[in-house]
């Protein structure tokens, strides 16, 4: 897992796995790391990630530090019916 700052393309923070999908806990804990590793000053922050983070403990870390979101989820045929 791998987090950047969209506007520098610096590196935030970052954290290895075993290649296996990771837990909705995992991802609730790296989102909940992230905040207090930027500036005091930043103001609005947008969480983007892909589908590996498209679990509702992700958008409760964001919310939980009113951030907004957008996870981008893969189009297929069972989803597809759901939108």
């Amino acid at each position: 897992m791998l987090a950047f700052i969209a506007e520098t393309k610096e590196y935030l923070a970052g954290k290895l796995r075993a290649g296996k999908t990771i837990s909705g806990e995992q991802v609730e804990k790296f989102i909940a790391s992230l905040r207090p590793l930027l500036p005091s000053a930043v103001g609005k922050v947008t969480l983007r990630a892909n589908s590996e983070f498209y679990c509702w403990q992700a958008v409760k870390a964001a919310r939980a530090q009113d951030s907004a979101w957008s996870a981008v989820q893969k189009k297929v045929f069972a989803v597809a019916q759901k939108v």
